[in-house]
């Protein structure tokens, strides 16, 4: 995570979908993650399925408002993420800065 080229941490986050890990664990790995991108004060890239509450939860109690988090993927979400979405920018931004990335 040190290394120069190392941009940011991701993707990480929470998917309860197939519920293949437990959501404590899954959890306590996300909010691992998420302390250790700050520390660093590298970029997060945030993968949520069907976990949008918790997701929001976590990122308020864990990450800095002026920290900067990319969004990936919520994919069948059912409820919007809210207060979250401070935290968040939108893919397609993420694909005109990173234009190699595709």
């Amino acid at each position: 995570m040190k290394h120069p080229r190392c941009v940011a941490l991701g993707e990480i986050g929470l998917d309860y979908h197939y519920d293949n890990s437990p959501r404590d664990i899954q959890q306590s790995v996300f909010i691992r993650q998420l302390r250790l991108a700050v520390q660093l004060g590298k970029p997060l890239t945030i993968h949520t399925r069907e976990a949008e509450e918790d997701t929001e939860r976590i990122l308020k109690a864990e990450v800095p408002k002026s920290h900067h988090v990319c969004t990936v993927l919520i994919p069948m979400a059912t409820t919007p993420l809210t207060d979250a979405t401070r935290y968040m920018s939108i893919v397609l931004l993420t694909l005109l800065n990173l234009p190699n990335a595709y």
